[in-house]
């Protein structure tokens, strides 16, 4: 019996770390330094927690400020031969000076997160009328 209860301990143990372990590997951290676009959702300076979810590579990425999810955007898992040595966050700035994430990166992982653009639909799409010579 007590044999018994060591085994169903020891299997326990094993399910929960590996849960844990499994979990831990989806999330990260984000230190956003000034106000940021992230899909269509604009983020305010902060340190915020990231976490994906989805069939590699397509991801669907959550950023969550305090537990609460902030911006919700598709991503895109892009591996690695070598492991980043820090954290980082890759901005684009536009002609207006907003700066829009494209990236995050972190320590000790052999894969980066891209983020997918905000996609921009048109109810009008332009028209395009070849010039035409008199």
């Amino acid at each position: 019996m007590k044999k018994a209860r060591r085994i169903t301990y020891a299997l326990m143990t094993f399910a929960m770390l590996f849960a844990t372990t499994a979990w831990a590997a989806n999330k990260g951290s984000l230190h956003v330094q000034s106000t940021t676009m992230a899909g269509k959702t604009q983020l305010a300076a902060g340190d915020y927690t990231v976490q994906w979810e989805g069939t590699r590579p397509d991801v669907e990425l959550k950023i969550k400020l305090h537990n609460r999810v902030k911006a919700t955007v598709p991503a895109k898992v892009i591996p690695l031969d070598q492991p980043f040595r820090e954290d980082a966050a890759i901005l684009d700035t536009d002609g207006n000076g907003d700066r829009r994430l494209l990236e995050i990166r972190f320590f000790g992982k052999k894969f980066f997160l891209q983020i997918e653009p905000a996609s921009t639909t048109l109810a009008d799409p332009p028209l395009l009328i070849p010039e035409c010579c008199p």
